[in-house]
């Protein structure tokens, strides 16, 4: 009577179970999870792949550079966070 409903979840589960999961070390993720950039950084130095921290090959539009697309914000050099961010970078 309950034979097939036995029948079917043996079978998923034991199809679950066989499923690989990968391993934590055979993952490779090539992204920058942390985009912060030193405070000594110029905005010239995205345009260059041997001076960017980014990839700098990344599609801008024709002839762009990524000086001329990146703003830096303006602040004010005495908050104490921007005053422990600059220790901490140099």
């Amino acid at each position: 009577m309950h034979t097939p409903t036995i029948t079917l979840l043996f079978t998923l589960t034991t199809t679950a179970l066989a499923v690989p999961r990968p391993h934590a070390a055979s993952i490779k993720c090539p992204l920058i999870f942390d985009g912060r950039i030193k405070t000594r950084t110029q905005l010239t130095d995205f345009d260059s792949s041997a001076t960017s921290p980014f990839n700098s090959d990344n599609v801008k539009g024709a002839s762009l550079k990524w000086s001329q697309i990146i703003q830096f914000p303006e602040v004010d050099k005495k908050s104490r966070l921007i005053i422990a961010v600059i220790n901490l970078w140099r």
